[in-house]
């Protein structure tokens, strides 16, 4: 009888054990996932309080000097890069999906942000202007006046600007709401109207098989706008991967 009073006093033990294991590890997840305070009106934007600041190599054959519009030298964000997070934090559907703790190929292959389930909200928007920065740069230097001069279909139709958007309107105009603006070289030269087009690209792609793209989600490789994070060319995103992998933010600690 002793025995078996042992037994059991041993075995409730063990799972006590266990479940104080399980509720302390939940309790280490939720606090990294909730950081600081949100911000009213944004249940997904954190504070500046614990804010991380990550500048831009100043290498200009990392990244161009006209990336800085995007990040600084001083790690805060640029015209171009508050277009960006303003953007991703408009409406809690667009926050649920760029800072989606599971967001493929973060973690998983091909292993583009290893860090991403211990990131907070303010680090991961540091990530995706970093990463628009990453495709500007080898799309056209950041140079938003950058235009493809090589032979194209239509030379009616070259790839212009910050992200090389279709000149015509009828050639981008399903790509997203904020892609639907005017015919003409100077509109797509606008980078308010580069980028925001841009980002209704990235949102296709990351709603996966449900979006425009029917992507596998991930930034890259996946059925892409842009040639370069496309299966075909690379596995792992060529340079727009190797730069988008510099994000310290990304390494596991």
């Amino acid at each position: 009888m002793r025995i078996f009073i042992l037994v059991a006093l041993i075995f409730s033990g063990n799972i006590f054990a266990q479940d104080i294991n399980q509720m302390f590890s939940q309790v280490q997840q939720a606090v990294r996932d909730a950081g600081s305070a949100p911000q009213p009106g944004c249940p997904h934007c954190l504070s500046d309080t614990r804010l991380k600041k990550y500048p831009l190599p100043e290498t200009p054959s990392t990244f161009n000097v006209k990336c800085r519009n995007f990040i600084k030298s001083d790690g805060t964000f640029g015209d171009w890069g508050k277009m960006i997070v303003t953007y991703i934090n408009k409406t809690e559907e667009r926050q649920k999906r760029y800072y989606n703790p599971a967001l493929p190929g973060m973690q998983s292959a091909p292993h583009t942000c290893p860090n991403w389930g211990n990131m907070d909200y303010n680090e991961k928007a540091q990530f995706w202007v970093w990463t628009f920065a990453s495709i500007a740069h080898v799309e056209s230097s950041c140079d938003n006046r950058s235009v493809n001069t090589g032979s194209v279909p239509n030379p009616n139709d070259r790839p212009r600007g910050l992200f090389q958007l279709n000149t015509l309107k009828s050639t981008r105009s399903w790509r997203g709401p904020n892609c639907k603006f005017p015919s003409g070289a100077e509109n797509v030269y606008n980078p308010a109207n580069n980028i925001h087009c841009s980002l209704d690209i990235m949102d296709e792609l990351l709603k996966g098989r449900s979006g425009e793209y029917q992507s596998n989600g991930k930034i890259f490789p996946t059925n892409s706008y842009w040639e370069k994070l496309r299966p075909n060319h690379s596995s792992t995103g060529g340079k727009i991967g190797q730069l988008i992998r510099m994000f310290p933010g990304c390494k596991l600690q």
